[in-house]
């Protein structure tokens, strides 16, 4: 398996894999981000999605509340 750090990266290790003959039943990959871009691939990879805006949120709330304090 690999597990790219991103989906772009995973796209670029799945396109290696893709181009140096290994198989994609014995290669699995992956990576974070959840980008629509990857339905349009050639080969399928497994994305864990981030919510990104969401995490902003409550980031910014938690620094404004710490310098509420």
């Amino acid at each position: 398996a690999i597990i790219g750090g991103n989906d772009l990266l995973a796209a670029a290790a799945a396109k290696f894999c893709r181009t140096h003959g290994n198989d994609a039943s014995k290669v699995k990959v992956g990576g974070f981000g959840g980008y629509e871009f990857l339905q349009f691939l050639e080969r399928k990879i497994t994305s864990v999605q981030i919510p990104s805006y969401e995490m902003g949120e409550v980031a910014g709330r938690q620094i404004l509340s710490a310098l509420k304090e």
